[in-house]
């Protein structure tokens, strides 16, 4: 008659090996997908800003290449890992938050198509040059305004 032995410990131990095994290879395949999204589009000089909910634009790598496995806590009794990356600016985009000049009055703000043809055609003077144009404070926010028909949005009656 054959004979069946049940080595518990021997399994269990082997079980708890692979389990972290797994953990480890899941951690790895985790942060491999958060480097596709942040590679997978461009921006740089003229590209348009990702829309609210997506992931950042490329720019320089930076961000997707930061991003590590820490896997020092998987053990057989422990299986954990954790994806994280050191970029100071990552908390920002995932977070959103507020962001302040440091050694300036205020930050320099990327143009917009409408803003860059007044730039164009005011030439070297840079926007302070251009007649109309002046900042408005409301809220304890700056707004770059520039006078004119005001828009059906903002008209009352």
């Amino acid at each position: 008659m054959p004979t069946i032995s049940w080595r518990g410990p021997e399994f269990i131990a082997h079980l708890r090996q692979e389990v972290a095994k797994g953990v480890e290879k899941a951690a790895h395949k985790v942060r491999n997908e958060i480097v596709r999204t942040l590679s997978r589009k461009a921006s740089g000089r003229g590209a348009t800003p990702s829309a609210p909910g997506e992931p950042p634009a490329k720019d320089t790598g930076e961000l997707g290449r930061s991003f590590y496995v820490d896997a020092k806590g998987v053990t057989n009794a422990n299986p954990s890992a954790r994806v994280a990356t050191g970029n100071k600016y990552a908390r920002i985009h995932e977070f959103g938050g507020t962001i302040r000049p440091v050694k300036v009055k205020m930050l320099p703000v990327p143009l917009n198509a409408a803003a860059r043809k007044i730039l164009r055609t005011v030439g070297s003077g840079g926007l302070k040059t251009v007649p109309g144009l002046f900042v408005v404070k409301r809220g304890g926010r700056l707004f770059l305004v520039r006078a004119g028909k005001r828009s059906k949005r903002n008209r009352k009656g």
